[in-house]
């Protein structure tokens, strides 16, 4: 096999969209080198190096499930099995979607019809894992300019309880099946604190009620 020989050194810890290189692995049965590689959801899998650079393997094969899912949405159908990290992503990203496109969706007031929108790149949920990667445990999407859309330039992942921290004294909801800090959750509606702890401790309202989305 001609060609000078790739130093580990200048090869692990090289970072090709979802995957990480980790070490040598042995060679194929065409006695190319192998190299192992940690994918963000979590798996392993083995790659040649030109693969890895041309773009050609991007994951562990998981991208492949995130375009079913991405896919299975324009027809209604339900996602597919995944790795559990890979579902959470897809139900952000869902969410996300549905929040900015859809004025059926109880949280459109505050996100499409205020003019926030998602990038037209991210109707792929396999381009937003690959540009945000799979969603960390106990993180969720933030945009980092509240009057701007959904991109990836304008996103982070950002602890669910940043502001709240692990104070006994904080409230804790539940928000489209997420768990949040009340406080934090105002910010991210953009709605007054205090006025929805008022509705939501003091006059007991519905959690939806509190927050204005519900009657």
């Amino acid at each position: 096999m001609g060609g000078k020989r790739v130093e580990d050194r200048e090869v692990v810890g090289l970072k090709f969209n979802l995957l990480e290189v980790v070490a040598r692995h042995g060679v194929d049965s065409r006695n190319h080198t192998l190299w192992l590689c940690n994918c963000e959801c979590g798996n392993t899998t083995t790659a040649e190096l030109i693969t890895l650079r041309s773009g050609r393997k991007k994951s562990c094969g998981c991208l492949k499930v995130a375009h079913q899912q991405s896919g299975s949405i324009k027809h209604g159908a339900k996602k597919v099995g995944a790795d559990p990290a890979l579902r959470r992503t897809f139900d952000i990203w869902a969410g996300m979607r549905k929040r900015c496109n859809n004025p059926k969706d109880r949280a459109y007031k505050w996100y499409g019809a205020r003019g926030v929108t998602m990038s037209k790149e991210w109707d792929s949920f396999e381009q937003f894992v690959i540009d945000m990667g799979v969603a960390p445990d106990g993180l969720t999407i933030e945009r980092l300019d509240v009057y701007k859309g959904y991109s990836k330039d304008n996103c982070k992942w950002v602890p669910l309880n940043r502001q709240a921290g692990n104070k006994t004294t904080t409230l804790w909801v539940t928000y489209e099946g997420v768990r949040w800090c009340l406080k934090y959750l105002c910010g991210h509606l953009g709605l007054p604190y205090m006025r929805t702890y008022k509705r939501y401790v003091t006059r007991g309202w519905p959690l939806g009620r509190a927050l204005g989305i519900t009657e």
